[in-house]
């Protein structure tokens, strides 16, 4: 193995761990404004539902205003067979008929008027919801403004980091960066470990005495036979 500079895979390894900081840091922007996004999306349906129901409300209304014409219409027919019955019998039958069918109109008519009555109600509610919703939106508006800051001064961040990254890779010899990212992209977290009490510190893994004694010397590059991570004490 050759020479390697410790103090300068240790200044990579501080940065890069840097990096995985603010890459985190980054991801998890959005959850800022995850709340706002709940209580908007909540409100949303609370209003669809609720537009539903006034929809039908008036659907129902439309049905009750044709049915007092149908029949106010078979009143006025009947009216007209009393004039032909052609018997007392007959008469009677219709009469009965047109007092049925009126008793029929007028309740039609009492819950027409209810339903008129609350549908002032129901189109308030829904003033309500509409202002509640836009409401929601505007504080959505505001954390998606925060996400959008805190993004924007993370990957600043993350600009300055990775150019500092590039000079401390130049650095260090290319077989040695070489198997640095290599062990870096395998672990995702690091690529070098201390050696505590004879183990390694990220696997747990006991360090051979000899290996040990390398590492001490720092002079020659020292990975851990589990986790792969270059070792130092």
């Amino acid at each position: 193995m050759s020479e390697f500079s410790l103090p300068a895979i240790q200044t990579l390894g501080a940065i890069d761990r840097s990096i995985l900081s603010a890459e985190r840091r980054l991801a998890r922007a959005p959850s800022l404004a995850a709340p706002q996004q709940a209580r908007v999306a909540e409100a949303k349906k609370a209003l669809e539902e609720l537009k539903a129901k006034n929809n039908q409300a008036k659907l129902t209304l439309k049905q009750l205003e044709s049915s007092v014409r149908v029949k106010e219409e078979e009143i006025g027919k009947t009216n007209v067979a009393l004039n032909t019955a052609k018997s007392n019998d007959e008469y009677q039958t219709l009469l009965r008929k047109i007092d049925r069918l009126k008793q029929e109109v007028s309740d039609t008519e009492t819950q027409i008027l209810e339903a008129f009555e609350g549908q002032d109600g129901r189109d308030a509610e829904v003033k309500r919801y509409e202002a509640r919703l836009k409401e929601q939106e505007a504080e959505l508006k505001l954390a998606l403004a925060r996400v959008k800051a805190e993004e924007d001064e993370i990957n600043a961040e993350l600009d300055g980091l990775r150019k500092q990254r590039e000079e401390a890779a130049s650095a260090i010899q290319d077989d040695h960066l070489g198997l640095y990212d290599k062990v870096l992209s395998k672990t995702k977290d690091s690529a070098i470990a201390q050696i505590v009490n004879e183990n390694c510190a990220a696997c747990g893994l006991r360090v051979r005495p000899d290996q040990i004694s390398q590492a001490r010397g720092e002079k020659l590059i020292v990975t851990c036979t589990s986790c792969g991570r270059i070792l130092h004490l």
